[in-house]
């Protein structure tokens, strides 16, 4: 091992210094992607909805929290895609550099070719990662996606807001148990057909299918 990193010129350690380096890091990132590590390093964990109530009989926080969260878990995603072209930069620029120099080039040629690869493969890692952000947010369930969606009443909702009741709603292709009321003078009983009517805080108002 020493024997071959002395006969390397002073380039080509430079060159596997990076490459060694960029892999290595490559590596733990993937391991964390793998164990979810990197969604939890600022200290929030995910949720399935951006919306209080109940979703799949799992409780959620207010908005305002989520919002809180969700702007720490998007400067954490803009930090790591950072990280991560930084990374893939330093990748792409080290073995393309070493495979210039075994193709003869000179180091000037290596260095500029190399650069060019670096940047492609940081945009390429960029491109991947907010398309993957894309798809995720895709699936994130918005409670105003169930306006105008139709239901049946899980649990009476009492009628003029007396009472909290819950419905069976499906939003963006999933069913949801979501808390409801009604505004209107008849008291909504279990199995009754609905239609939502609008969003008011944490709950559905709905009313009667017609």
């Amino acid at each position: 091992m020493e024997t071959w990193w002395v006969a390397l010129s002073g380039s080509e350690q430079f060159f596997w210094v990076i490459a060694i380096i960029s892999t290595i890091f490559l590596l733990c990132q993937f391991v964390m992607l793998l164990v979810g590590l990197d969604d939890q390093h600022d200290g929030s964990t995910d949720t399935d909805a951006d919306f209080d109530g109940h979703v799949d009989g799992h409780d959620h926080d207010s908005d305002s929290d989520h919002d809180h969260d969700a702007g720490h878990h998007g400067l954490a995603l803009k930090s790591f895609f950072s990280i991560r072209s930084l990374v893939a930069f330093f990748l792409g620029f080290s073995w393309g550099g070493l495979g210039c120099l075994e193709s003869g080039l000179s180091l000037s040629a290596a260095v500029a070719i190399s650069i060019v690869i670096g940047i492609v493969m940081a945009s390429v890692v960029l491109l991947i990662f907010r398309a993957l952000v894309g798809l995720r947010s895709n699936g994130t369930l918005s409670v105003k996606n169930a306006i105008g969606q139709k239901g049946v009443v899980l649990i009476l909702v009492p009628a003029n807001k007396n009472g909290y009741g819950k419905v069976h709603v499906t939003v963006q292709g999933r069913l949801c148990d979501l808390t409801a009321v009604t505004d209107g003078d008849i008291s909504l009983p279990r199995g009754t057909s609905i239609t939502v009517k609008d969003v008011k805080g944490d709950s559905l108002v709905v009313v009667k299918d017609q």
